[in-house]
């Protein structure tokens, strides 16, 4: 994958976003609406060997054909590009944030746990990180 492709957080104390590599996100799409992978390939005009490459062999595919299925799916294109790696060099491109119902991984010492965010935990976050100041990276 590209620069911004999704890797598994370094095992530390602290809440991760697990973020979603392109096919998951695509077969996510496609299966909340109740599509096939063929559905899927006659809406976008791409073939369903394709659409069965990005959601189990994890191929990148170009922006135009992300920009197709993102029509064809009725969404937004900016996260499926993200899940494909395409930098903003690329492709003007906001990665995803962090959202009510985004999977995370929690380890506050006693291992890690999965689940979901809610709003109200999403506000508390919100409320704490109101007096933490940016440190400056090396980056």
């Amino acid at each position: 994958m590209g620069v911004l492709a999704p890797e598994r957080p370094q095992r530390r104390r602290g809440v991760f976003v697990m973020p979603k590599t392109f096919g998951e996100l695509l077969r996510e799409l496609r299966n909340a609406r109740g599509w096939s992978g063929e559905y899927l390939a006659d809406e976008a005009g791409v073939t369903q060997g394709l659409i069965s490459k990005y959601e189990t062999l994890g191929r990148k595919p170009k922006p135009e054909t992300i920009h197709k299925l993102a029509k064809a799916l009725d969404v937004d294109p900016a996260p499926l590009l993200f899940a494909a790696g395409y930098a903003s060099g690329e492709e003007d491109v906001t990665p995803p944030r962090i959202a009510p119902g985004v999977r995370v991984i929690i380890d506050l010492g006693d291992g890690p746990k999965e689940g979901t965010l809610s709003e109200k935990t999403l506000r508390a976050i919100a409320e704490l990180l109101e007096d933490v100041k940016p440190v400056e990276s090396d980056r």
